[in-house]
């Protein structure tokens, strides 16, 4: 008994090991559905119009979602957010598109386009892009800018030692131009936007136009032909006086591929679906970027360099709902029915084993009290063991109503039962004992009170006694 016993138990520990372990599989699998979602979203620096931009998207996100809570991450620039990504310290990030992004990133939208815009001052007399060389420019030698402007100077023959850049970081490259420390100021920024709009508005500058945009395309497939429209800075005279040619590249917003479905999804679906509460959202002081949500839209796959689209994005692209899939759903009606499938045979073994048990028990109680009847020559221990042997049988009438014994174990046991009540009876007679049916007339009254079974099992002890 110990051994089967011992059995059941490893069996019980096992299966139990084993459902714990998929009911931490399921809740692994429901919490980034159901549970609150940390994202951090590496959106370059404050002044810059994508981290303005993505602090109006995360009011509106937490506004519609409240599991999913936002937070940003300050970086100097494109490749320092991708980076991070890469590293796990963001789940999102905002990135040029011209910038190749690592194995763990994946396409979530287009934010806006970036123009490269290059401002010129006029008594520098530069007229085109190779009129640069030599030449004193505000750009700081690291980050994306300046990837892009040593990308355009291979295009026209020339490398990163015919320039003298200026400013140590973005504003002291500002204050450069500001100063007329520097004879052209490189960004690429949204039009009509940061310190572009000052520069202008001081006068005596213009832009430089960058002709080649089907050629830098073949060479970077994230430019693309764009312009500078006539008069789109406030100016006198008005600046540009025509339309300027430049190349432009989009915005992006990428996030790690490992980022649940439903976030990327929800995030998505605010992108698309509520400008006019992103617009909204824009503070006073940043008023240029509220034109910026007017460009949000799906990756287009024209931009050879672009991660591929992030599977929560296109599901909400494809017009889907993200739900389980046909696989997961699957796999969990399996493993649900496998498992209960178990659980029955266990419990139904452990029952069978413990209903063989109690009938066992009986069985060897009864043989004990038989054999002590053969034996025994004192009158009254007759009468103490026809007692026990009737308390016993009533016992067992109940306990089979309750289950603690199989049908076919209480007819086994009833057998072996009735031969020990013969035996006790015969012997009640061969010393010649009174009728002893008054020592048991109350065992016999609970007896009855017992459900009754289809064989008046009390009724054969009624008239055995």
């Amino acid at each position: 008994m110990n051994r089967r016993i011992t059995v059941d138990l490893v069996a019980t520990i096992i299966l139990s090991l084993a459902t714990a372990g998929m009911v931490a599989f399921g809740i692994s699998l429901l919490l980034p559905r159901f549970g609150k979602q940390k994202i951090i979203i590496a959106a370059g620096s404050p002044d810059g119009e994508a981290f303005t931009l993505m602090q109006a998207v995360k009011a509106v996100v937490e506004r519609y979602d409240p599991r999913i809570e936002i937070s940003f991450l300050q970086t100097a620039g494109s490749v320092d957010s991708l980076n991070r990504l890469e590293r796990g310290e963001a789940q999102m990030v905002t990135t040029e598109g011209d910038i190749i992004a690592g194995p763990s990133a994946r396409s979530v939208a287009i934010l806006f386009p970036d123009t490269i815009q290059v401002l010129l001052r006029n008594e520098a007399n530069i007229k085109r892009f190779t009129d640069l060389k030599g030449k004193r420019i505000a750009l700081v030698r690291s980050e994306g800018p300046f990837r892009s402007f040593v990308l355009l100077a291979q295009h026209f023959g020339m490398r990163e030692s015919d320039f003298n850049f200026i400013g140590a970081d973005d504003a002291s490259a500002e204050r450069a131009f500001a100063r007329n420390e520097a004879d052209a100021y490189f960004a690429i920024r949204p039009l009509h936007t940061g310190a572009l709009i000052r520069f202008v508005a001081a006068g005596d500058v213009s832009f430089m136009p960058i002709e080649d945009a089907l050629a830098l395309h073949l060479e970077v497939p994230a430019f693309a032909s764009a312009a500078i429209p006539k008069d789109s800075y406030t100016g006198n005279p008005m600046v540009p006086a025509t339309d300027v040619p430049t190349i432009s590249s989009d915005r992006l917003l990428l996030a790690r591929s490992d980022v649940p479905d439903s976030v990327v999804y929800e995030i998505t679906k605010v992108l698309t679906e509520r400008r006019q509460e992103i617009v909204a959202a824009i503070p006073d002081t940043a008023g240029a970027v509220r034109a910026l949500p007017a460009n949000i839209k799906a990756p287009d796959g024209k931009n050879g360099l672009t991660a591929g689209l992030h599977s929560g994005a296109a599901t909400y692209y494809n017009r889907g709902e993200i739900s389980f899939s046909e696989g997961e759903e699957f796999g969990a009606f399996i493993t649900l029915t496998v498992l209960t499938i178990l659980w029955l045979w266990t419990l139904r073994s452990g029952l069978r084993r413990r209903q063989k048990d109690y009938s066992d028990t009986f069985n060897r109680r009864v043989v004990q009290l038989m054999r002590e009847s053969q034996t025994t020559h004192v009158e009254d221990r007759f009468l103490t063991i026809r007692h026990e042997l009737l308390q016993m049988m009533m016992k067992a009438v109940i306990d089979l109503d309750h289950d603690h014994v199989s049908e076919q174990s209480f007819q086994i046991s009833r057998v072996i039962w009735q031969i020990a009540f013969d035996l006790i009876r015969e012997r009640i007679a061969a010393v010649g004992l009174a009728d002893p049916a008054a020592l048991t007339e109350e065992a016999i009254r609970a007896g009855e009170s017992a459900k009754e079974r289809p064989w008046s099992l009390l009724r054969d002890y009624i008239q055995n006694a």
